[in-house]
């Protein structure tokens, strides 16, 4: 429910991964009145099961989670409520 500065520091970064890891685009997004809508509390569906868990668990192994702390990554927009 919070709106996101496009042109903020950092936000089209974070923009992209919301569209690539949180939802299913065929299903999840809309565009109204201008503005670009997703829902990303809706699960996926899992091939395993009827839909995949929420919240969900990203699994990695050491050596990949040693790879990931060392990203200097860029802080989340000052205008949105983590």
């Amino acid at each position: 429910d919070n709106d996101l500065d496009l042109h903020g520091k950092g936000a089209q970064r974070r923009l992209l991964w919301q569209l690539t890891s949180r939802f299913a685009v065929e299903r999840d997004l809309t565009i109204e009145d201008g503005r670009i809508c997703w829902d990303a509390t809706v699960p996926i569906p899992s091939e395993e099961h009827k839909v995949r868990r929420w919240p969900p668990i990203t699994m990695h192994d050491p050596e990949t989670l040693a790879l990931i702390d060392g990203f200097d990554l860029p802080p989340w927009p000052e205008n949105l409520v983590m």
